[in-house]
């Protein structure tokens, strides 16, 4: 992928990468990814992401709509743009991959 994939509701989403261990901690939860030792906390929308990550969503769309099944309350374009920084934010930390790299 690019350095910034400009995603639109059409694209697929990546898979997080087998290795690294989730746990859920209060409102969010916690990335550990053990090749580099380091942590990755998750809000509660972040992690609401996560567990829609493939194979539970099979595209986009699907986890922005799953983010606005939980928070009903949010408008699709600010889910959109938070989503799309979110997966951003997580291939770059090396914690998702998208197919085409594996």
């Amino acid at each position: 992928m690019s350095e910034n994939m400009n995603m639109d509701t059409t694209e697929s989403v990546p898979r997080g990468i087998s290795s690294i261990v989730y746990r859920e901690m209060g409102e969010g939860g916690v990335l550990y990814n053990p090749a580099s030792e380091t942590y990755f906390s998750l809000n509660e929308v972040a992690a609401v992401v996560w567990a829609l990550l493939p194979p539970v969503s099979a595209g986009f769309a699907e986890v922005v709509d799953g983010v606005i099944a939980r928070f009903p309350d949010a408008p699709r374009d600010l889910v959109t743009s938070d989503v799309t920084e979110l997966l951003q934010t997580l291939h770059d930390a090396g914690l998702v991959t998208y197919e085409s790299e594996a």
